[in-house]
C-alpha cells in the first residue's frame, strides 16, 4: 500500500516517511503542494500546514478515493474539527501519530479492504 505524507516540516515529515516505510508501506513524502497528487491508498495530512491548502488538498484526496488520516496538535481543536468537515476519514492528534501510527495505518488498511 502506498502512503502519501503531506507535510512541509522536513524533520517531522522525514521521520514519518521513515516510520511508514519501516512498517512495510511504500511511503512518499511531499513537502510542497503539487499540481498533481501521486496515486496513493492512504494520505497523512498535517492540518497545521501552511504550505498545503488543507481544505483543497483534503477535497482532492477525497475525490481520488484516498483514505485521509489528518492530524494537528491536541490544542488545535478548531483544526481538528475542520479535518472532519473536509471529509478526512480519521482525524487524530500529533501525539497519536507519534505513538500509534502502526495501529492507525492498520485501521485505515482494514477500512479500505472492507470498502472494496
Amino acid at each position: 500500500m502506498k502512503v502519501l505524507i503531506l507535510d512541509e516540516n522536513l524533520l517531522w515529515g522525514s521521520r514519518l516517511n521513515n516510520t511508514v516505510g519501516g512498517l512495510g508501506y511504500e511511503a512518499v513524502l511531499l513537502t510542497k503542494n503539487p499540481e498533481e497528487l501521486p496515486a496513493a491508498d492512504i494520505a497523512i495530512l498535517n492540518l497545521s500546514s501552511e504550505e498545503f491548502p488543507v481544505d483543497k488538498v483534503a477535497e482532492r484526496l477525497h475525490g481520488l478515493g484516498v483514505y485521509t488520516l489528518a492530524h494537528a496538535g491536541h490544542k488545535e481543536k478548531e483544526k481538528l474539527s475542520m479535518g472532519n468537515e473536509y471529509g478526512c476519514k480519521m482525524v487524530v492528534t500529533n501525539g497519536m501519530i507519534t505513538h500509534k501510527l502502526k495501529e492507525l495505518l492498520e485501521k485505515a488498511r482494514t477500512e479500505l479492504a472492507s470498502a472494496k
